[in-house]
């Protein structure tokens, strides 16, 4: 399968008629593992796009590519030069600001909207933190994560 997915990643780049280095099989961990195929490329800038745009059509596409061509695909994700891993740590330093402000102010915070792949990752910054409780709320691109501040009662 990751052949496939490697080979469906090279066709959409041939077809943009974007050059590349190299597609490398990697695995990002989180609260659950995710495959990522990193593309390696002179042209990541065009390939990323204006605040990432370009990245997220990229990833839609082959990912909707692969789901026709083929059964029980693994969840994956397409990153551009590290671009996916520096958002990664993005989100997660915003969540620990948040988190700050929370224990500081002792106070519910809501994050801005995200993706679910982005609240899962702000749900698993707090997984083992037991003063701050998160949950998601908001509908379709509202949907974001809330933090609240959780009492010591002991």
């Amino acid at each position: 399968m990751k052949n496939n997915i490697i080979q469906t990643i090279k066709d959409v780049l041939d077809k943009m008629d974007i050059s590349y280095e190299e597609i490398v099989e990697e695995s990002i961990e989180c609260s659950e593992p995710v495959l990522v195929f990193s593309v390696h490329s002179k042209e990541a800038q065009t390939l990323i796009g204006r605040d990432g745009d370009v990245f997220r059509a990229l990833n839609h596409v082959v990912s909707r590519m692969v789901a026709q061509k083929y059964e029980d695909v693994p969840r994956f994700q397409i990153d551009v030069d590290d671009f996916y891993k520096k958002q990664i740590e993005s989100i997660k330093q915003k969540a620990i600001f948040a988190g700050e402000r929370v224990r500081s102010f002792k106070a519910s915070v809501d994050m801005e909207p995200m993706n679910a792949f982005e609240r899962m990752i702000v749900h698993s910054v707090f997984t083992d933190q037991d003063d701050i409780k998160t949950h998601s709320e908001g509908d379709g691109r509202d949907r974001r994560v809330v933090l609240s501040y959780v009492e010591n009662t002991i």
